[in-house]
């Protein structure tokens, strides 16, 4: 392995979002980096604990800080809110805690790991349009709980919610992996917006509101996915995508991707499909159009007739009025997503 690193999953990425878990182990391992989780780990406290008791959130961090090994001092953790909540941890530890914080993107982003991706890569992503979603803890929390190296080396978010590279890490980070699974990464300008996380259920109309915003802006630039490396926003993202269009009037089928996930389809992993049937808002539609552009592309070769963006399907000719064509064009002026599981009452399987 070329890479060592301790590993903090947290409470969710063992819950709900455990394809992320999954995801970030293997891609891990295929591309040399080892991952040591450590071995007695709790929860960081969440938001929960920073509402009631700030002391009692600083002890349970130190107390995951404090199993860190000397020989793997940087810590992958992938929750941008427990990365958060550390970070603020380590400030008050001071020089007892020489552990070293790393996401997702510091780790997978790394010029040594994409190398390896790109010549490790099975299934080249070409054709597919991805957009980047940062959301608004990953690279804008707490700018006290961040460490120097981090606010002058990693990829800040600006109050518009482009992603501007700074210092020496440069290039954009998860606009980088994207590339390198071999999509084309798509500018909009909302890859810094908040989704709403935390009002889905205190305050869902405003979350939906943010939400509604996010997934316009992708529609507009016409994604054919949406990647992420936060599971609060996979999850709220993926969840609530019919609700979303109930309140616009109009469907929205967008796959969300935790960056893992899409690195682990680029290198074939089998076992990805296992972890994408977890997601409400599934991307196997997608794929399967993917497939089926990129086999007639292979046919016809060059002389293959133009068939549109391989995620969006072409719509069928109507043919005269009929009661079913009036019950499909009521379903879509409603809003209703196309498609299997976007029912209200569904529920995501743990």
């Amino acid at each position: 392995m070329s890479l060592r690193l301790s590993y903090f999953p947290g409470c969710v990425l063992r819950g709900s979002t455990r394809e992320y878990d999954l995801a970030t182990r293997a891609v891990a391992a295929a591309l040399d980096v080892e991952l040591v989780e450590l071995p007695h780990w709790n929860c960081c406290g969440g938001v929960s604990v920073a509402s009631l008791k700030a002391d009692a959130l600083g002890a349970l961090g130190r107390r995951i800080l404090e199993q860190v090994p000397a020989d793997a001092p940087e810590l992958l953790c992938p929750c941008p809110h427990c990365y958060t909540n550390l970070a603020r941890a380590r400030q008050s530890a001071g020089e007892k805690s020489a552990a070293e914080l790393r996401d997702v993107l510091d780790v997978f982003g790394r010029e040594e790991v994409l190398a390896r991706l790109i010549e490790r890569r099975e299934e080249p992503l070409t054709d597919l349009r991805m957009v980047a979603y940062y959301g608004c803890k990953l690279f804008r929390p707490d700018p006290e709980a961040l460490s120097l190296r981090r606010l002058e080396a990693g990829t800040q978010v600006q109050a518009a919610g482009a992603p501007t590279p700074r210092g020496e890490a440069g290039a954009k980070p998860l606009e980088r992996i994207i590339e390198a699974c071999g999509a084309t990464v798509v500018e909009w300008p909302r890859a810094g917006d908040c989704c709403g996380s935390a009002l889905g259920v205190a305050e869902p109309e405003v979350a939906d509101e943010l939400l509604g915003r996010i997934f316009q802006a992708a529609l507009a630039c016409e994604a054919d996915a949406i990647v992420v490396a936060c599971p609060l926003c996979h999850l709220n993202l993926d969840l609530r995508q019919y609700q979303v269009s109930q309140r616009l009037g109009r469907s929205v089928d967008i796959p969300i991707f935790y960056v893992s996930e899409l690195m682990a389809v680029a290198l074939g992993m089998d076992e990805s499909e296992g972890w994408l049937e977890r997601h409400v808002t599934s991307p196997l539609p997608m794929f399967m159009r993917w497939i089926e552009a990129q086999e007639e592309r292979e046919y016809w070769g060059e002389e293959a007739p133009p068939s549109g963006p391989p995620g969006k399907a072409e719509s069928p000719p109507t043919v005269g009025a009929s009661a079913g064509g009036e019950a499909d064009a009521a379903t879509v002026a409603s809003g209703a997503p196309e498609g299997e599981g976007k029912g209200a009452g569904d529920a995501r399987a743990d």
